[in-house]
């Protein structure tokens, strides 16, 4: 019995072992797995240890927060300028010095030094910057290195800037902001801004890596050879929500350049005041891609001023606008040569060239369908130019001049096909509030009573687009007549949309919507007074049947927005909203 009982407390005993066991096990999995994500703080100004643990003790420098991070960390990093050449282990003055993503590891800028949460973060207000200038005229080659790491490598609130990829070598003359060589990063809400590179890349080179890039800007970046803000090379990068302006490249591709089976694909993203030799805004050669929601304008080149396609590309772009651009040879908005792009629901307005002013072909087969081509001018072609080679298929179109305004050369042919126009599109004001045809004011959307209002082919909108360029409902029936039918151009004519308040009612809302803004702190109270005034000013005008004086009143309110958003006193989202309000107020009062 006592040899029984002795095995039977044994068997108890190793049960209640195990037991316990179990639930060390079952308590300390999750302690494990919540200890290996470390948050590690970088503030340049902290005072304390520099350890990194606190944001009292945060470290001084980001290299060394980059040194201690593994797999599964955060690095938050309050605002302030890093550069690469700072920390331990790093050398002062070195050009070859570069921050180097690393594997499943998050990099967050925008804190002001307090926050526990990443929600209570501001990138827009507590700019983090990782700076190339490493004082004495040097620079680094690469602010940022990204290579061979995946898409939970994330880089999120930063401006990157003054790197200069001047080097006499590969790597080291490509990608002055970013260098990515077979990385899937995903950089988000980063600003690009002042790099350069002596070939290639000036705000990010690309090579074999297909990078997600969300709400970025690239912005006076400049590259002496090819992709002035962004290059690609045999690869993929996927950029939504992005903004190019104030980019240069000596040679091809000002904004962005693609090449050899790159095929970027690009979702509400705009190209401005852009130049390029060849593609002021895009050059894609031997590559495609496909742009939807995209517009470019404002855009400078000798060929191809919007877009310039080389050498086998088929890109697609779906409810884009092309306005503004400018080539001092071939194709204003577009320039094809031995390339077959296709365009659906597309806008070319206001694009000037020597030959094609909206766009010019060469041994080429572009297809149009469901676009509008107005206002482009040129004294060899003002629409659209077909050269030696190409044949253009054409449909349910609205052209200016018909097949007039078309120039065929050297054996070109042009497939007019079925539902073409030639009638005035009735734009809601296409030469904007300035007055100017071709700049970013202009107003392209359809107004009731548009003969192109259900006048496209549904069957060439691919069925995964809902949306026009604005956002709204893609295909509606328009015109009353029982049948939904696409419209032609970027944009869908909503009836509703169109039967706005009366302008004095219009007017109250956007003093709401001001009052609004300095109630949440995006204005002061003066600010928002000197806004509210000019509105004022605006009803008591139109109270008297002044048109014209209230008009001023509100082309000025619009101004005093736009020095506001300049000073970065009001962000893009509210500047926008403001402008857009009032100038349904001007549209309805003129």
């Amino acid at each position: 019995m006592r040899t029984g009982g002795k095995y039977l407390a044994v068997i108890i005993s190793t049960a209640l072992i195990l037991s316990l066991l179990s639930a060390v096990i079952t308590i300390y999995t999750p302690l494990t797995a919540f200890a290996a994500m470390n948050i590690w703080y970088v503030d340049q100004d902290a005072a304390g240890t520099d350890n990194g643990m606190s944001w009292t003790d945060a470290f001084n420098y980001l290299q060394d927060a980059l040194a201690a991070a593994t797999e599964g960390d955060q690095i938050w990093v309050a605002a302030g300028s890093y550069s690469p050449d700072q920390g331990a282990g790093n050398t002062p003055d070195d050009p070859a010095a570069t921050f180097t993503l690393k594997n499943a590891v998050a990099i967050y800028g925008g804190f002001a030094g307090y926050e526990t949460t990443l929600e209570e973060r501001d990138w827009k207000v507590h700019k983090s910057i990782l700076s190339g200038d490493l004082g004495g005229g040097l620079n680094s080659y690469h602010v940022v290195t990204c290579s061979s790491i995946g898409e939970t490598s994330i880089l999120d609130g930063f401006t990157i800037t003054a790197g200069n990829a001047n080097g006499s070598s590969s790597p080291n003359y490509h990608g002055g902001g970013v260098y990515n060589n077979a990385g899937n990063p995903s950089l988000i809400n980063c600003t690009f801004s002042g790099n350069t590179a002596n070939r290639d890349g000036g705000g990010m080179y690309n090579h074999s890596g297909s990078p997600n890039l969300t709400n970025c800007t690239f912005d006076q970046n400049t590259a002496l050879r090819y992709g002035g803000g962004i290059y690609n090379y045999a690869g993929s990068p996927t950029l939504t929500h992005c903004n190019f302006s104030g980019n240069t490249a000596q040679s091809e591709g000002g904004g962005m350049f693609n090449f050899s089976g790159s095929n970027p694909d690009l979702k509400n993203c705009t190209f401005s005041d852009i130049y390029g030799y060849t593609g002021g805004a895009v050059l894609n050669n031997r590559s495609s891609g496909t742009f939807t929601n995209c517009i470019f304008t404002g855009n400078s080149a000798e060929i191809g001023a919007g877009m310039a396609n080389f050498h086998i590309c088929s890109p697609i772009l779906i409810n884009c606008i092309f306005t503004g651009n400018s080539a001092s040879s071939y194709g204003g908005g577009m320039f094809n040569f031995d390339s077959d792009p296709t365009m659906v629901n597309c806008t070319f307005s206001g694009n000037s060239a020597v030959y094609g002013g909206g766009m010019d072909s060469y041994d080429s087969l572009p297809a149009i369908t469901n676009c509008i081509l107005w206002d482009n001018t040129s004294p060899n072609g003002a629409q659209l130019a077909v050269g030696a080679g190409s044949i253009l298929a054409i449909n349910n179109c609205d052209v200016q001049g018909g097949m007039a305004g078309i120039r065929v050369t050297g054996g070109g042919i042009v497939n007019w096909g079925a539902g073409n126009i030639d009638a005035i599109p009735e734009f809601a004001d296409p030469d904007g509030l300035d007055n100017i045809l071709g700049t970013t004011d202009d107003n392209l959307k359809l107004m009731v009573g548009s003969p192109c209002i259900d006048a496209g082919d549904n069957a060439a909108l691919p069925v995964t687009i809902a949306t026009d360029l604005d956002g709204s409902q893609r295909i509606i029936d328009g015109n009353n007549d029982g049948t939904a039918t696409v419209d032609m151009g970027a944009y869908e004519c909503e009836a509703a949309k169109m039967e706005l308040p009366p302008p004095e009612d219009q007017i109250e809302d956007v003093i709401s919507e001001v009052e609004d803004l300095v109630s949440d702190g995006a204005l002061n109270k003066g600010q928002g007074n000197a806004l509210v005034s000019k509105l004022e000013s605006a009803l008591s005008a139109l109270s008297k049947g002044n048109i014209g004086a209230a008009v001023n009143k509100l082309q000025a309110f619009i101004n005093q927005v736009n020095a506001y958003q300049e000073a970065d006193i009001l962000i893009k989202e509210d500047a926008d909203s403001l402008r857009q309000a009032v100038e349904d107020v001007i549209n309805s009062i003129i």
